[in-house]
């Protein structure tokens, strides 16, 4: 007679007759305890909200999020009744376009989110911009002026000049391109027009820098409405106030991940990976980046560093600063959109391995990613997971068992696999 009192999980790797009676073939709708020693029916599903293929959910300690169409989405409420759950929403925001996968990172009570069109940040229940976009480039309508016989400050020489935004918070934006311009005569003053007006509806007001003559550095010399677009100057106190420090910078890129490290936002727009200035989360140079070889799918931060997953590869990078960045390729596969989770490798039984990290899914199997480059791959004697381009996960929690569980899109058809046994979604089979 033969004895079954443990299980050791779905194997798709090796030939169904060579993997022993406690091996598993297909494993629909169970779960798996710990240690394989209990095989239970899992208790099924009810419907929370009836929408319109919803998608991107993500919850922290701000709430949870996810969206509809062109909409983003905060959860209110969760009730249960009898075993049911039914969720209630608002919006928070609605776009001009339907939102693709969003990628959110929760930061110091904010809630970054970018879809590779769109960005934004979420602060108190409130969708605002992910930073200001700097002005246009003013155009060229400075007129020197000594009207009335005034005698004004303005010397003989060249000047530039340039504009910034300034949000009801304080934030400013990066500057306008500095325009250059030519007074041609001593004790001149100087008429401004045709100033860009900002269409970010949280932005009050605008800053103007100006040159010393024949200088080129640019100093506050006023601050003025949002909608104002003349500005007259003297030439008074000239080169006196703080330096222009945002020319350059800019609002966040769009991009299909956003994740934080050391003190500084990164976002990863196809395979690029913009940085923001350091504990200045919304003002990024777009000089500064990191490029790989291929789309970047993950990024995973950790103590000593950070995980950067491609559509062929994983790098960590090393170092808490740009300016201390070392590459180093770890020949891990490439990482599936959506799949990283951070975890506790006690939790999950790592041999060898404290302290925390991240789980990934990649068509070469599962791993765990840690401190000090560490990479195991998990499953890849027993289980690779479907090849696909993009998926989701969680860490699911319940009856004293912690899962790893993960739903892959049919590179195919877009749809994500359901829980069948043709369509696996994958869950605890490490």
């Amino acid at each position: 007679m033969i004895s079954l009192n443990t299980f050791t999980g779905i194997n798709n790797v090796a030939d169904p007759l060579a993997i022993g009676v406690k091996g598993l073939v297909v494993a629909d709708n169970v779960d798996i305890g710990p240690e394989g020693r209990r095989v239970s029916r899992r208790s099924g599903y009810s419907l929370a909200l009836a929408a319109s293929a919803p998608h991107s959910l993500f919850s922290c300690s701000q709430g949870a999020y996810f969206i509809i169409g062109s909409q983003l989405h905060y959860v209110t409420s969760l009730t249960e009744s009898a075993g049911s759950f039914t969720v209630t929403s608002e919006i928070l925001k609605t776009f001009p376009a339907v939102l693709n996968n969003v990628s959110f990172c929760e930061v110091a009570g904010r809630v970054f989110f970018s879809d590779g069109i769109f960005t934004g940040i979420v602060q108190n229940n409130k969708a605002r911009s992910w930073g200001i976009p700097p002005p246009t480039f003013i155009p060229p309508s400075v007129v020197e002026s000594n009207s009335g016989g005034i005698v004004n400050g303005l010397r003989q020489g060249y000047y530039f000049v340039a504009v910034t935004y300034q949000r009801s918070d304080g934030q400013e934006s990066g500057s306008s391109r500095p325009l250059a311009f030519y007074i041609n005569a001593n004790d001149s003053g100087l008429d401004l027009s045709n100033i860009p007006v900002s269409i970010d509806p949280d932005v009050v007001s605008k800053d103007i820098y100006l040159s010393t003559t024949d200088g080129d550095v640019l100093y506050w010399m006023d601050n003025i409405p949002n909608a104002t677009t003349t500005w007259s100057y003297d030439g008074a106190s000239l080169g006196t106030g703080r330096m222009l420090s945002t020319e350059f910078k800019r609002e966040a890129p769009a991009g299909q991940i956003a994740g934080f490290h050391k003190g500084r936002m990164y976002v990863a727009d196809k395979d690029l990976l913009y940085y923001s200035d350091a504990r200045n989360y919304e003002m990024f140079d777009e000089r500064q980046y990191l490029q790989m070889t291929s789309v970047i799918t993950m990024f995973a931060p950790v103590d000593d560093g950070f995980f950067l997953g491609t559509e062929t590869d994983v790098m960590f990078v090393s170092g808490s600063d740009p300016s201390e960045f070392s590459k180093n390729s770890l020949n891990a596969g490439g990482p599936v959109r959506g799949t990283s989770q951070k975890v506790d490798a006690t939790q999950f039984g790592i041999d060898g391995v404290h302290g925390e990290g991240y789980l990934w899914a990649a068509d070469t199997g599962v791993y765990f990613g840690g401190n000090g480059s560490i990479v195991v791959n998990l499953t890849a004697d027993k289980y690779l997971p479907a090849r696909s381009n993009m998926g989701g996960s969680m860490i699911r929690k319940q009856n004293g068992n912690v899962q790893y569980i993960v739903s892959l899109q049919d590179p195919n058809t877009a749809l994500y696999r359901r829980d069948t046994g043709v369509t696996e979604t994958e869950r605890n089979f490490f």
